[in-house]
């Protein structure tokens, strides 16, 4: 699309405006022009809270079921999440958990998040292996000046030696600054 004529439209009229007093005599009154700009261009919105900002500690619960056979376990274990209401990402995480039961032989699980701050309450994503499976879910959370408490939940298809599964999962996180 062309469109010089657009972006030149304000240097012809400077042009124009110079060139129409061709007297002599010049502009000899004094500008009194005064911005009357009323609009206010301040963000009052409550998307940031730098009273929120720091990094809490926090214990994670998943709780894995496989639909099929009905085996069940809990993973249990700690991590951080830390909230910068300027920041380009204003809520980053990184968990880690442990299962308990049958599937204690997996070793760590791990979770990473990041978020963002909108009317009051954190919203994001947060990119889970599980199982070995990367999933990327949604997560919410309530955060204040002292405590976080947030959480995610869904479920995947999961093959395991030629039997095929399903499993639900949901997770809670709770900590403080």
């Amino acid at each position: 699309m062309h469109r010089p004529s657009i972006l030149l439209l304000p240097l012809a009229l400077a042009c124009s405006a110079a060139k129409a007093d061709l007297s002599g005599e010049g502009d000899t009154d004094a500008d009194t022009d005064i911005d009357t700009d009323t609009g206010d261009d301040t963000d009052t919105g409550d998307d940031t809270d730098p009273a929120l900002d720091g990094v809490y500690e926090v214990e994670i619960e998943l709780s894995g079921t496989e639909s099929t056979f009905g085996l069940e376990d809990v993973c249990y274990g700690d991590g951080v999440v830390e909230v910068q209401a300027d920041a380009r990402t204003p809520v980053t995480g990184e968990m880690t958990c442990s299962f308990v039961g049958v599937l204690d032989y997996l070793g760590p699980q791990s979770a990473s998040l990041t978020g963002w701050i909108e009317d009051g309450e954190i919203v994001g994503t947060v990119s889970v292996d599980l199982l070995g499976e990367p999933l990327d879910d949604d997560f919410t959370a309530q955060v204040s000046e002292d405590t976080i408490r947030g959480g995610f939940d869904g479920g995947f298809p999961y093959e395991y030696e030629g039997f095929e599964l399903y499993i639900d999962y949901e997770a809670v996180f709770t900590g403080d600054r």
